[in-house]
Order: C-alpha cells, then structure tokens, then sequence
C-alpha cells in the first residue's frame, strides 16, 4: 500500500520528536548537584548545564579544605604537601590554580574551556577540572571525586600513632577481641607531627598538689584529612585513667572510624574522661563502634560539623551520652544508647544546628532529662524506642534555654518520664 506523502511527512516528524524526547530524558537534569569527596557530601555549590557539571572552583577547594596555600617566590610558586593548596594569578588574568597534595598544578581561566566569570566567581566545568588535579570522577546520581588511599597495617598503639597522615586507611591487623591498653604505649617509639601527648589530664587536685594519677595522659590526634582508622575483626582501645580521653581529634577533616571499641577501664565514677572527643572538625563517621563509658561522656564535640555515628552504641556513661557544643549536622542513626544511669543529660547541646537522632534503641538508662537542647535549631528524635528508662523530663530546659528537642514517631516516652 503506498502511503501518502502528507502521511509519511507526519511519521517522520513523530520520529524525530521521540528521538529528542529520549535524548532530553537520557541527559542529566540541569539544576543544582551534589557533590561528595571520598565518600563525604561537600559543602559546595554545583549545577549541571547540558549535561556538564559547573562549580566555582575556589568554593570547591574551600569545602574539600586546604591544609597550606603555596611558598616560594612569585615566579616560582610551589604548592604545599599534604592536602589542597590553590592561588590566584597575580597578573589579575582571571587564572585560578590548584595542586593536591603537591601534585600536578590544574588551571582555569575564564573564557576558556567552558570557564566562565559570574558576579565575581569563577564558575568552570568540574570534570577536566578534577582530573586534571589526580581526582577520579564517577556519577551516580551525584558526582563522587576521590582519591585513593594508602593502606598501612599496624599491630600496636605505637604503629598506629606513628602510621597517622593525610589520605591514609590504618587497618587494626590483630585478632579479634584484642585490647590495646594506653598504659603500656611507649611514647619515646611515636614521632609524628600529627599526634601529640597531653599530660597533667588527672585534675582531682586542682592544682593544689601532686596529681593521684601524674601517668595519666591523652593522645590527640590533630590537624589530618582522609584518615581511617579501622578494626574488621573488632579492637578495643582502653585506658586505665578515668580522667583521660580514649580518643581524641583536633581539627581533622573527614575522618572515619570503624568496628572500634574506646572503654575506660576504671570503675565508674564522675571524671572528665570522653570516649570520643571531637574538637574543630569536620566531616567524622563513626561506624559500628562502641564507646563505653566511665568516663563524661561516650561522644563529645565542640565546634564540629558533620558528625555521622551509625551502627554504634553508647554505653555506661557517667555525665550523658552525647554532649555538642556550637556542633552542627550531627546524626545519630540504627544505633543503642544504653546503661547511662544516673547522668545529667542524656544527649545534650547548646548553640547547635540540624542534630537528628533517629532510629536508635535507648535502653536501661535514668537521667535528669532525656534531651536538653539550649540556643539550638532544627533538633529531633526520630523513629526512637525508649525501654526502661527513667528521666526526670523528657525535653529539658533552663533559663538559657531557646528551641529544644521534638520528637517524631518514638515509642516508650509517655513511660519513662
């Protein structure tokens, strides 16, 4: 049957319209993206325009963090090691450079390559822009940048103090169930800028006389990125002084800790000794960890940003669970918190923002209140079962108090207040 050309010019035109509509849905959408940097979401601006990513490449670098800028003189600028170090032309050439890790020098110029000056930012396609600096790029419904990390096994404390650096995965190679006990961690063996020893933490006399326990010590681990520290088969890390932090972080950057356990080995009593101190950092998953107290409090922080603990639990604290301060994005998710008695707080927070727990089994635990949030936005409980506990208010408040808690979905709070 011959069709009339009126028809076939119809036929065609249907064509071609459904070959553009799979073209337009097969594209990436345009709009705004996200962005992680080994595992980690960023903090930076993105958006997608045709099918290419666009982000303003010094905002960009800030989010992923630069640990130094450049030395050297003006002709020969030499980039720092040991993180992200990124400058300007100084000819006013609108060039903008970076290095990684003292690494290849990646530049962007704008009005070339697709680079392109907005309101005094320099926005420029992500993907040459990354490579060109050693970042590997994958999509998967977001653009994932990384960079690969160096294994290093280690047996003992000292092994593990002395192996911390930038972009390194220490493995916990020991069998399972081992305790590395602070008391016989040599000192003299760990040379490292990143680890410091803090003495004098036994602070019962105030001063006015020799400490009870002068042995006591923290060891801080202080101004790295991309660091793991992991134990597949489980490893206890455990000190003998209540008045110690088992683990302690200054000013790290995307941190991760896995399959840990941090315990005072001490009987319980009040104490200023953390399981987990966090201070100045940014970006921290903790995962399948345990943090036992004896101590103040199972987690600690103060001036932190994305705080991630998920399949942890917290246990037999003496001050509370969790206590933040000027924190924000904290998230406490499939976890237990349990055997807390007698605390102050359970989790508590002043000046912070968007802290969520949700999905954790507080269990066993009796406390002034359950929650005590002052000067604070955006905190909740989410999706909580509460068993056998006791408080003596489940949203506590003082007279600093603004905000507070809300709870969401969570059984068991009628019972235990």
């Amino acid at each position: 049957m011959k069709i009339p050309r009126p028809a076939l010019a119809m036929t065609a035109l249907a064509l071609t319209l459904a070959l553009l509509t799979a073209a337009v849905v097969a594209a990436p959408p345009s709009g705004e993206t996200e962005i992680t940097f080994n595992g980690f979401v960023l903090d930076s601006p993105a958006r997608s325009e045709q099918g290419t990513t666009l982000v303003p490449v010094e905002e960009l670098c800030a989010a992923i963090g630069a640990s130094g800028w450049v030395i050297g003189g003006r002709e020969d600028l030499t980039p720092i090691q040991g993180g992200l170090s990124y400058w300007w032309a100084e000819d006013g050439s609108h060039t903008f450079s970076a290095s990684w890790n003292g690494g290849p020098v990646a530049s962007v110029t704008a009005g070339e390559g697709g680079a392109r000056m907005e309101d005094g930012v320099l926005w420029a396609p992500l993907r040459p822009f990354a490579r060109d600096l050693g970042f590997s790029v994958d999509w998967n419904g977001r653009v994932e940048l990384s960079v690969p990390a160096a294994t290093v096994r280690v047996t003992t404390l000292e092994e593990l103090f002395n192996a911390v650096a930038d972009q390194i995965a220490i493995v916990l190679d020991v069998e399972p169930g081992t305790t590395l006990d602070f008391s016989t961690l040599d000192w003299s063996l760990v040379e490292n800028d990143h680890v410091a020893l803090e003495t004098d933490v036994d602070t019962r006399d105030m001063g006015y006389g020799e400490s009870p326990h002068p042995e006591a010590f923290d060891v801080v681990i202080h101004d790295v990125q991309d660091l793991t520290i992991s134990a597949p088969g489980g490893v206890t890390l455990s000190t003998p002084w209540a008045y110690a932090d088992v683990l302690k972080f200054e000013n790290c950057r995307r941190l991760t800790l896995e399959g840990l356990t941090a315990v005072h080995n001490v009987e319980p009593g009040f104490c200023v000794g953390d399981c987990l101190q966090l201070e100045a950092c940014r970006d921290v998953r903790v995962t399948g960890c345990t943090l036992d107290g004896s101590g103040a409090y199972g987690l600690k922080a103060l001036d932190c940003a994305g705080i991630t603990l998920e399949n942890s639990e917290i246990s037999h604290c003496t001050y509370g669970a969790v206590s933040l301060t000027d924190c924000r994005a904290v998230r406490l998710r499939d976890g237990v918190i349990r055997d807390c008695q007698d605390v102050f707080t359970l989790v508590e927070g002043v000046g912070c923002q968007d802290v969520r727990v949700e999905d954790t089994a507080i269990r066993g635990c009796t406390a002034g209140a359950l929650a005590s949030f002052s000067q604070s936005l955006r905190v909740s409980f989410v999706g909580c079962a509460v068993e056998n506990c006791g408080f003596g208010a489940v949203n506590g408040v003082d007279w600093t108090a603004s905000g507070g808690a809300v709870f969401l979905d969570c059984t068991g709070l009628e019972a235990s207040a």
